[in-house]
């Protein structure tokens, strides 16, 4: 049995040259992934919230952004428009993978281009076990916040 480890995934890959969305769409459906879709930018489709929340997963290309702050400025409305989803950005500009939590309000984890399949599935494994690791600490902090104010456990 093959490994799904994007299993179930309705990914949206973001920014990616043509020459390289059918290798990607590939590998992401050999792991499982449910859909597949590719768009040049993320920008027109923050203004269609109900797209946006169609997707579980997003695969950003960091590279097609001329200014990193405008790439920077679309992840955050991104994070804001679908905060359940997992984002996952590329780039050949970065040092190393970085598949910690530093970059959190932008991202769930980052790779380094080029990369090969396992590579694309350590890191899609990593952004989706680190968004579920920041949804779970979000949840906290807010009931941490709660019983602060005293709004939690009183009667």
């Amino acid at each position: 049995m093959a490994d799904k480890w994007s299993n179930g995934a309705v990914v949206l890959g973001v920014g990616f040259p043509q020459s390289s969305t059918e290798k990607l769409a590939a590998a992401l459906k050999g792991g499982g992934a449910q859909l597949v879709g590719f768009s040049p930018c993320l920008e027109s489709n923050l203004q269609k919230r109900n797209l946006v929340t169609a997707f579980t997963h997003f695969v950003v290309n960091l590279d097609a952004y001329g200014d990193i702050l405008h790439a920077v400025d679309e992840l955050l409305a991104l994070r804001k428009a679908a905060p359940e989803a997992v984002v996952l950005c590329v780039s050949k500009s970065v040092r190393a993978d970085d598949f910690g939590l530093e970059r959190r309000q932008i991202c769930h984890a980052t790779l380094r281009v080029p990369f090969g399949l396992e590579r694309l599935r350590a890191a899609f494994i990593a952004a989706t076990e680190n968004a579920v690791s920041c949804r779970l600490s979000e949840e906290r902090r807010d009931t941490k916040r709660l019983e602060t104010l005293g709004a939690v456990g009183t009667c």
